[in-house]
C-alpha cells in the first residue's frame, strides 16, 4: 500500500501552509458574501465568484476538479511545484466544503 499511496511531504505542507495564509487574507468571510480580494469579469465572474450558465461554482469544485487530474501526477513525479499546488488544492476544497451553502449552486 505504501508504494501506492505515498504519504503528504514537506512540499505538500508548504502549500497547504500557502492555502492556510491565503485563507485568511482572501475567505475570512461568510457564506454568500464576496472574497476580500473579489474582481469581476462578465459574464463568468461577479464578485469573486465564477458563473457558467447563472450558476454558480463553488471553490471547492473547482479544487476537486483540478486534484482528480494532479495527485495521481503525485504518485510518480515529485516536481515541487506540483506538490504545493496539491497541498494548496486541498486545503481550499476542504475549506469549501466548511461552508453551510457548500451545496447550493
Amino acid at each position: 500500500m505504501y508504494i501506492i499511496m505515498r504519504p503528504l511531504n514537506n512540499w505538500n505542507m508548504i502549500g497547504a501552509l500557502i492555502a492556510i495564509i491565503f485563507i485568511n487574507v482572501n475567505f475570512g468571510n461568510k457564506a454568500g458574501t464576496p472574497p476580500a480580494l473579489a474582481f469581476n469579469y462578465y459574464p463568468y465572474i461577479s464578485n469573486g465568484s465564477l458563473f457558467i450558465n447563472n450558476t454558480h461554482i463553488h471553490h471547492w469544485l473547482i479544487c476537486f476538479s483540478l486534484l482528480i487530474f494532479t495527485l495521481p501526477l503525485q504518485i510518480t513525479n515529485k516536481n515541487p511545484f506540483l506538490l504545493i499546488t496539491n497541498g494548496f488544492l486541498s486545503v481550499l476544497m476542504v475549506q469549501g466544503l466548511l461552508y453551510e451553502d457548500r451545496f447550493d449552486f
